[in-house]
């Protein structure tokens, strides 16, 4: 082992942002050899406060119950330089199949993403004012890699997923040994899902009790998110969704665009859950009507509609509310709008600019290299989300029904934006129903589906997130 050190200043934003970073840099290997860990001792300043913290990047060697490692799971933790107890939040996005890149550079590290580049610069809305972090790349994502001897599918799957990242977060915390005044979980889209099942594992194999879950634009339970023959249950919860974003995009009566967006919403949530529930169940009574109603609302053609036996997917409505050749929404974002064959524009830009921005990071002010290719996301066409008999949805709304009702002292802060088409509000707002307890709160912002990348809603999202925690601390 070797160490060596330096200290230099890695960018300042006057008035709002200072980091200062001195290295130290540790190099050992795993079973595979791929590990080069580093930690910096840094220090950001935001309005009148200083904060002092160590940044680390490194893999944990996560073993199975014969001692063998399985896997290398890569990480990148910030933990505040102070004698208080702290809480910590374990981190991870979606998919699945995508690395922690998004939320860290994002929304909640102590650097950010510049809007439009590849640069970064300090974000004052780090949560590490109020929290440590550690964020996690899945088996398969980021630098994470299955072991020597074993298969990265071995880890695609709902149950394998948490059991792997269960074991990684009971190591990390044996291997820290902090005083800690609570540990949490923040998952975004499938990382909401991912949540629900890691606290439960936690809880019930490892006794390390969750005190706080944030899931950001959570997929809770897919069949009210998954479009496929014989499940209506999507549609009329997209409905609302479908007249904001075609409102946003003036398609709409002049009317209809005069309205606030939620009392909009609201009027096409009631349509939605009664009159176009009907018309889906089979009773074709007032059809006509419905019909009507259903084209003023969404801007689709009726015709198209009739045809589509009054269905109208996610995708379909993206490359439809135009009504141009060539063009489509963002699903991600519906309020973006791009060529259709360049795929979703709402993501494209996100896509070459984080990883890079997260790479120029590790490598010009954390001093951390290896030999692996980052990968921020990557296509999983046979993940287990479950069961693969047919009419299997994944749903972990009782299981985080009946971890709520466990631990009274667990509290959930659940968010999402109003032009989502991955994970619509009204399906997030129907699993909080379902959860019907005063240990879950909600906030819903004027965003996509990654809530953080419109700096408003960021700064709004940190302030929410930071009365969350300190009502349980």
């Amino acid at each position: 082992m070797f160490t060596f050190s330096h200290q230099r200043a890695v960018f300042v934003k006057p008035g709002i942002t200072a980091i200062i970073l001195v290295l130290i840099l540790s190099s050992w290997a795993t079973t595979n050899g791929l590990v080069t860990p580093v930690t910096g001792h840094n220090q950001i300043s935001i309005g009148n406060n200083t904060y002092n913290y160590n940044a680390t990047a490194a893999h944990l060697p996560v073993k199975n119950n014969n001692d063998k490692v399985v896997a290398d799971i890569f990480y990148t933790a910030y933990t505040l330089n102070t004698t208080s107890t702290r809480p910590v939040t374990f981190v991870f996005n979606g998919g699945p199949g995508s690395a922690s890149v998004w939320l860290h550079m994002g929304a909640l590290a102590p650097v950010r993403v510049q809007t439009g580049n590849a640069n970064y610069s300090g974000n004052p809305q780090t949560w590490l004012q109020f929290t440590d972090l550690v964020f996690i790349d899945p088996v398969g994502t980021g630098y994470s890699r299955a072991a020597e001897g074993f298969d990265e599918k071995q880890f695609y799957g709902y149950k394998e997923d948490v059991e792997v990242i269960a074991q990684f977060v009971a190591q990390y915390l044996k291997n820290a040994n902090n005083k800690l005044s609570g540990i949490y979980l923040a998952g975004e889209s499938y990382g909401g899902a991912r949540a629900a099942g890691l606290a439960a594992q936690l809880q019930n194999n490892y006794n390390i009790k969750i005190a706080g879950l944030t899931l950001i634009s959570p997929a809770l339970n897919y069949k009210t998110v998954t479009f496929k023959t014989g499940n209506d249950a999507a549609y009329p919860l997209y409905m609302p969704t479908y007249a904001l974003i075609a409102q946003y995009h003036k398609q709409l009566a002049p009317e209809l665009l005069a309205l606030p967006p939620q009392q909009l919403a609201a009027l096409v949530k009631t349509f939605a859950n009664i009159e176009y529930s009907q018309l889906l169940n089979g009773d074709t009574t007032n059809v006509n009507s419905t019909l009507n109603k259903l084209s003023y609302y969404t801007g689709i053609n009726k015709n198209w509609l009739k045809q589509h036996n009054y269905r109208i997917t996610d995708h379909e409505f993206a490359q439809l509310i135009l009504n141009e050749d060539g063009n489509r929404t963002g699903i991600f974002d519906a309020r973006v709008a791009g060529i259709s064959k360049k795929g979703d524009p709402s993501e494209a830009a996100l896509r070459t600019t984080y990883p890079k921005a997260l790479a120029n990071y590790f490598q010009n002010e954390l001093g951390f290299k290896t030999d692996l290719d980052y990968k921020a996301t990557i296509t999983i066409s046979d993940w287990n989300f479950g069961s693969r008999r047919a009419g299997y949805y994944l749903d972990v709304i009782p299981q985080l029904k009946q971890l709520l009702k466990e631990n009274p002292l667990l509290r959930v802060h659940v968010v999402g934006g109003y032009y989502d088409l991955a994970t619509p509000v009204e399906t997030i707002k129907q699993a909080v129903s379902e959860l019907n307890t005063a240990q879950v709160s909600s906030n819903y912002y004027n965003a996509g589906h990654m809530i953080y990348t419109d700096n408003n809603v960021n700064a709004q999202f940190y302030a929410d997130s930071k009365a969350f925690y300190t009502n349980i601390n």
